[in-house]
């Protein structure tokens, strides 16, 4: 005795397909919006001297598995200005120098630090200890976090 069973599941395959594309479009929409409002917090955050370290702050693609949207800036003291410097510096995993340093006074005179000057060797210098942190980016994410994963819940919920 045999029994033979038929299924045709060519419109479930047709459903899945619009169900996961559906599901790929809400989880891209719940990382954008979050990209945004992190980089838009964050861009409240920097301090401005000149305004290049604001204006660079931005979101771009990241490579890897799923969908990846990294939020920063490539200019180089991002990170001083984030975890501060020498005695100021918080960074979890680097201590700062914790002696005084020196650096030359700019001749073209644009710049002008909140440092005192001295003159060492015949060449006017900056004198510094470090700086404080002025954490901009990380404050952004830690904000944003819970709403993401808020909305990711319902994204793969729905």
């Amino acid at each position: 005795m045999k029994v033979s069973m038929k299924a045709d599941f060519s419109k479930a395959r047709g459903q899945v397909k619009t169900w996961s594309a559906a599901k790929e479009k809400a989880i891209k929409d719940v990382v954008n919006k979050s990209a945004i409002k992190i980089q838009a917090g964050a861009k409240t955050r920097t301090p401005v001297n000149t305004g290049r370290l604001r204006s660079s702050i931005t979101f771009e693609p990241a490579g890897g598995p799923g969908y990846t949207l990294r939020v920063g800036t490539k200019v180089f003291y991002a990170p001083y200005v984030e975890w501060g410097t020498g005695i100021f510096s918080n960074h979890p995993t680097e201590s700062g120098r914790m002696t005084p340093w020196a650096f030359p006074v700019p001749k073209s005179g644009k710049v002008d630090y909140n440092f005192p000057k001295r003159e060492i060797d015949g060449q006017e210098m900056y004198l510094t200890r470090g700086s404080k942190p002025h954490p901009f980016l990380l404050p952004a994410f830690e904000e944003e976090r819970p709403n993401y994963l808020a909305a990711m819940r319902g994204a793969l919920r729905s």
